[in-house]
């Protein structure tokens, strides 16, 4: 999950630390807000991800209008296509899915529960066939019953990549029939919109009854009831979709909900505003209290505006799961009345930088890791807020996943600091001892511009001159980096990002963002083009493991050879200072996301 498109932290697929085998096997303590409040977190960033065992301000009052900020804005509002970390957290206000995760209250927010569903599946045929049964109840905002077949269309859309791309690809990898292809595609399947027979036309997905919906995976997968939690299995009205005015691409723009809230207004880089849906059930929903009346969304807010709104009371919450600026938290850690209401959470996302080896001279392997050595890991994490933003990183995957050990492939980097005599090395053996010339691509708020000028000078001292291009932080993803035909065009050569798990497990953190067999030509993740065959040999090995201990030494051997092969330059595991206003209630951060859980929030 791409965090937060305002401060670049990703859906997907953002999280938490467990396997179906069960919870982090590197648990820290809880945390819950102390008598005198304060900052809430460990700021070395390690072991399990950031919970309480209570909400902050609980209440279960009614009624207000909450007011959100970001700094800026969803990738996409169709379910199918959603992949930022603040996105998604809007849209399970909006969206049901076949599960979902309970509240932030300790570890049972890590295991899947029932939302459309009545509950998870017990898998049968060696982790292949995987049924469920669903709620009946849950309607359509204009009234339409929610059935089986409605679940199985809006996973059939997902197989149109050339109408919807932008999202998770899980279902074509474990759907196809036949399997999927080596370029990431369905070849047997392509979506609903090639015709009638397209249409429910998905083999593998079988619906005996309105309420019996059943799926027949291409190979096993122990982790499919995770999958199920993702935004691809909101339902979606057939007579909606195939409707050329509001379906397709289109569908963006008339999203029907089936949550507690409807949109009643999106206007792109301004709001987002939310009123209840008068057809939702809440008898049919465990994890939605649904509190607010109203749900007002400011995006593209300027950060520094929206900290000083949170300080006087005038916003609820930052989305954005990447916290306050550095200077606000200076000042919250000197202001008593601020600390009581602020938490810093570890979010679960690595921050890094894509070394993207489709552009000169990144094909050859040493030039790629001269940037390893020469980039200072301390200067990115000062610019992040020091310890309170993020801890240094060395390997890719974040220490909230189950089976993490650290390493680091890059001697003399340990503390953060850069080894410029191994960086000129490198470059020598790259056949560039007198460096070269690149882009840096980044976005154009928050910390984007000084990260990547620190970045710059670093490069410089070693003879690479680097230019920076800086991009709207709303289409970064999606239209930038995400699209290798756009790298190509404009000779990117490192683009700054950051990632969480889609779900918490690590296939759901590596599988998008590093398998040679996920490079896309629309809706990448894979920005770097890691493209070593024995990447994608290791994954399979992984996925057909049995027990968690030889899974997670496999994963382990993914991330080791990802770092040997300099695809992406990991620095920093993230944290957020969130701060909320003094009226904002039932306050949780969700394990499985690192972010604050918009379900949940209510007015004091």
């Amino acid at each position: 999950m791409v965090v937060s498109a305002g401060a670049l932290v990703a859906v997907g697929a953002v999280v938490a630390a467990t396997t179906v085998a069960g919870v982090s096997a590197t648990p820290r303590a809880r945390h819950r807000p102390a008598a005198s409040g304060g900052i809430q977190g460990n700021p070395q960033g390690t072991g399990a991800p950031f919970a309480l065992t209570s909400p902050l301000s609980p209440s279960t009052a009614v009624g207000g209008t909450l007011k959100v900020g970001v700094a800026g804005d969803v990738d996409y509002m169709d379910p199918a296509r959603t992949y930022y970390a603040f996105s998604w957290d809007i849209h399970q206000l909006i969206n049901r899915t076949l599960l979902t995760f309970p509240d932030g209250t300790g570890h049972a927010g890590l295991v899947p529960t029932g939302d459309i569903a009545t509950g998870p599946a017990t898998p049968s045929n060696g982790d292949r066939t995987w049924s469920y049964t669903l709620k009946t109840g849950i309607k359509f905002q204009d009234g339409t019953a929610v059935t089986a077949k409605s679940i199985k269309y809006a996973i059939e859309r997902t197989f149109a990549t050339s109408v919807i791309n932008g999202g998770p690809t899980y279902f074509a990898t474990f759907l196809c029939p036949g399997g999927e292809t080596k370029t990431g595609f369905c070849r047997t399947y392509r979506g609903p919109y090639r015709g009638k027979p397209s249409v429910y036309g998905l083999s593998t997905i079988t619906t005996s009854s309105p309420t019996q919906i059943v799926f027949h995976l291409n190979q096993p997968f122990a982790e499919w009831n995770y999958v199920m939690t993702l935004l691809g299995t909101s339902p979606v009205e057939v007579s909606m979709d195939q409707k050329r005015s509001t379906g397709g691409a289109n569908y963006d723009d008339h999203v029907q909900s089936t949550g507690p809230y409807e949109i009643k207004s999106y206007a792109f880089g301004r709001h987002i505003d939310l009123v209840r849906n008068p057809n939702y059930n809440p008898a049919t929903d465990g994890t939605r209290p649904a509190l607010p009346d109203k749900i007002n969304i400011t995006t593209s807010f300027d950060s520094f505006s929206l900290d000083n709104a949170l300080i006087h009371n005038t916003e609820d919450l930052d989305i954005g799961g990447t916290g306050v600026q550095p200077a606000t938290a200076a000042k919250i850690l000197q202001t008593p009345a601020l600390e009581k209401r602020t938490l810093d959470p570890i979010t679960g996302f690595t921050r890094y930088v894509s070394i993207l080896q489709e552009t000169k001279p990144f094909q050859n392997l040493h030039c790629r890791k001269a940037i390893e050595f020469a980039m200072n890991r301390k200067e990115q994490q000062g610019a992040r807020g020091g310890v309170y933003g993020g801890s240094i990183a060395t390997t890719l995957g974040p220490p909230t996943l189950t089976g993490w050990k650290d390493f680091n492939e890059y001697p003399g980097t340990a503390s953060g600091r850069a080894n410029d005599r191994a960086a000129k090395a490198q470059l020598k053996l790259c056949g560039k001892p007198n460096g070269f010339k690149t882009k840096i691509v980044t976005t154009n708020q928050l910390e984007g511009p000084q990260q990547a000028k620190f970045l710059q000078q670093d490069l410089k001292r070693v003879g690479i001159h680097a230019k920076i291009l800086m991009f709207d932080p709303a289409t970064y993803y999606s239209s930038v980096i995400g699209v290798p035909a756009n790298i190509k065009k404009g000779h990117y050569g490192l683009a700054f990002a950051g990632w969480g798990p889609d779900w918490p497990a690590p296939y759901g953190f590596f599988e998008n963002i590093i398998d040679p067999r996920k490079i896309l030509p629309v809706g990448n993740s894979n920005y770097g083009a890691c493209a070593d065959p024995r990447i994608t040999t290791l994954i399979k090995k992984a996925v057909r493991q049995t027990s968690p201990a030889a899974e997670h030494r496999d994963w382990r051997q993914v991330d080791i050879l990802v770092n040997k092969d300099a695809c992406d330059a990991p620095y920093t595991y993230d944290k957020a200072v969130d701060l909320f206003s003094n009226r904002v209630s039932n306050v949780y951060i969700e394990p499985q996301f690192g972010i604050v859980d918009l379900r949940a929030l209510g007015l004091l």
